[in-house]
């Protein structure tokens, strides 16, 4: 694409300029992490996370039993990438 001659790599004035400028730079690069950081800033300011003490023994957080399981064994099999003989040692 930059071999052709109407390429906008090829024009002269400013829109040349800036292509070629934009294509041997870094500057889109530049841009995108100004673009992430206002955003992260814009967050920071404006957004207020949810703040909830932690404890290893809160039932809330902890996974429940499952009273009916969700994968089936012979799906689990297939998962695992192995079969597992009946009365098998592993």
């Amino acid at each position: 694409m930059a071999n052709n001659p109407d390429s906008i790599l090829h024009r002269t004035g400013c829109l040349g300029t800036t292509a070629r400028f934009w294509k041997k730079s870094f500057a889109g690069d530049y841009i995108g992490l100004l673009v992430l950081l206002v955003a992260c800033a814009l967050l920071e300011s404006f957004v207020e996370p949810f703040h909830r003490l932690f404890a290893l023994d809160d039932v809330s957080l902890q996974f429940p039993h499952a009273e009916r399981e969700r994968v089936p064994v012979g799906m689990s099999d297939v998962i695992q990438g192995q079969r597992h003989e009946e009365g098998g040692s592993g």
